[in-house]
């Protein structure tokens, strides 16, 4: 299970966007963060809206392409979903891989 070290930001949210829901910007920005690296579940809901919601923030968003999962659904693959939601994407977050992502 993953466990929030001392220091570690945590919000309960209660929309897609985490940010709709949460005080995630104004904590985020009274921190001084700029960069935000998002992967999770579930790609066709949350990591879309999040990823939405932190560029219209003007935050520079790194998705995680191989970071995020969702379930079949709508006629569609997981596979499929994730592929659409990373390609909604491209060119207004950095896509990079689970293996690329390096934290300072």
């Amino acid at each position: 299970m993953l466990q929030p070290a001392d220091g570690d930001l945590v919000v309960d949210k209660t929309t897609c966007d985490t940010f709709a829901s949460t005080a995630l910007g104004e904590k985020l920005e009274a921190r001084g963060v700029t960069r935000i690296v998002i992967a999770g579940l579930q790609s066709d809901y949350c990591i879309r809206e999040t990823t939405q919601g932190a560029l219209s923030r003007g935050l520079q968003v790194t998705l995680v392409s191989d970071g995020h999962s969702t379930y079949n659904g709508g006629g569609l693959t997981a596979a499929d979903i994730i592929a659409a939601v990373n390609q909604e994407f491209e060119g207004r977050a950095d896509l990079v891989t689970a293996e690329a992502v390096r934290f300072s």
